[in-house]
């Protein structure tokens, strides 16, 4: 996630570099992310999410217009927060990657300005992610738990246990009927949201695996996995053999 010094969005004209226009007064701090999505009538709205105000603010791309900011009081206090935005640019995920006894996962409706939160992990949330329809959340964090989480209910459906200490990453396949994870344990694992069940257990680094992911394709055969050393490895689930390694 990069994190830019300034107080405004600004877009660029991609064949010329030059500015096309400035998004002011949204932000009362660094935006955290920011991302332009194309809407079914037509127009482009604009997410930025604030690194230090905690807000995440919709804009109109054609009229350079703010269309709607949301505020997540829930998280004031937090001094690390995180956010993930769902592929059709409607929905925010937010996360406090502090220790904290306020909620820590807070589901943002970003054009209707709904929210809602809750208390998720035991000590740090360390990564979240939407499904690719946006219709679940998985995260994980320290206290070694994995979670799918239902977006309409915000319940918890499926809670899955394995990693041997904090899990670091977590991310699910197009079908959204694989969930990938790592850890602190140096184990890259495969599960089931059907039912959780273990699938798949793959381990090369002897070192943390901060980062995992399926690999972009219509098959989803294939994971990404990068340790905390720099080395990433990429994983053919069929035949449960390392495809590749990418060294620094």
């Amino acid at each position: 996630m990069c994190v830019c010094p300034c107080l405004y969005v600004s877009l660029s004209d991609t064949h010329s570099g030059s500015q096309y226009r400035q998004y002011d007064d949204g932000h009362a701090g660094p935006v955290a992310t920011v991302m332009c999505f194309p809407m079914p009538d037509g127009d482009h709205v604009i997410i930025s999410c604030g690194a230090a105000d905690h807000t995440v603010v919709v804009w109109n791309l054609e009229a350079g217009t703010k269309r709607n900011a949301v505020l997540i009081e829930e998280l004031e206090h937090a001094k690390n927060v995180r956010y993930h935005i769902s592929k059709d640019g409607t929905q925010v995920i937010a996360w406090c990657t502090d220790s904290v006894p306020f909620p820590n996962l807070i589901f943002v409706d970003a054009l209707n300005g709904t929210k809602n939160s809750t208390f998720c992990h035991d000590g740090l949330v360390r990564h979240a992610t939407f499904s690719k329809d946006a219709a679940k959340i998985i995260s994980c964090g320290s206290d070694g738990k994995i979670v799918l989480w239902d977006t309409v209910t915000f319940e918890p459906q499926i809670t899955i246990t394995g990693h041997v200490g904090s899990v670091l990453c977590c991310g699910i396949n197009e079908e959204g009927t694989r969930i990938v994870s790592s850890g602190e344990d140096c184990t890259i694992r495969l599960w089931s949201t059907e039912d959780g069940m273990q699938l798949m257990m793959m381990q090369a680094q002897d070192e943390p695996v901060k980062y995992c992911a399926f690999a972009k394709s219509s098959t989803s055969t294939k994971i990404l996995s990068c340790d905390v050393t720099g080395r990433v490895y990429v994983w053919n689930i069929i035949s449960e053999v390392i495809a590749s390694l990418i060294r620094r």
